[in-house]
């Protein structure tokens, strides 16, 4: 019993010391006008309890996520990344309008076409100009790699290139 409790304490020890990584400093972005936010508006005056649990939820960072139901990505990113940064917080920001994203399962869609994804990807990248965010890029797009043909897969595997380029160069 004592080993179990000691090896838990060491486990405890060595997840803290993982998270005080590179971001360990920061402060993490909690979107005012996420879905919990504005469901906690929506229903405060229906069930207050209710309501307070959700808001709570609220508060917690979460990764904001983006796909071809933006419009302007540009914009929509820049929007976030100015919040947050009133807020002197850093944003966690998805990117996932893959083409043949989720190999038409769950979560199909995202761009058109190769061409479709590079001009995304443009305005994904000139939102954040030199603005802090933690991008977690295309998160399904190599796990997802069995299901296509080879040459979709080169040309997936080439975009996840153009897009890492296109992070890169944005400073």
């Amino acid at each position: 019993m004592v080993a179990a409790f000691a090896a838990y304490f060491w486990f405890q020890e060595k997840e803290e010391e993982i998270a005080v990584g590179i971001f360990a400093k920061e402060t993490f972005y909690a979107d005012p006008h996420s879905q919990a936010h504005q469901w906690v508006q929506e229903h405060l005056a229906e069930n207050a309890i209710q309501a307070a649990l959700v808001n709570k939820i609220s508060k917690v960072p979460s990764a904001i996520w983006f796909g071809e139901w933006n419009e302007n990505i540009a914009s929509d990113i820049e929007s976030i990344l100015k919040n947050a940064e009133s807020q002197y917080a850093m944003p966690i920001l998805v990117s996932y309008n893959m083409v043949n994203r989720d190999c038409g399962g769950y979560s199909a869609g995202g761009a058109e076409n190769a061409e479709a994804y590079k001009q995304w990807i443009d305005g994904f990248s000139s939102g954040l100009k030199n603005h802090k965010a933690v991008v977690v890029l295309e998160p399904d797009a190599l796990s997802d790699l069995d299901c296509l043909s080879e040459e979709a897969k080169q040309e997936r595997l080439e975009l996840l290139r153009y897009a890492v380029n296109k992070m890169q160069q944005r400073n």
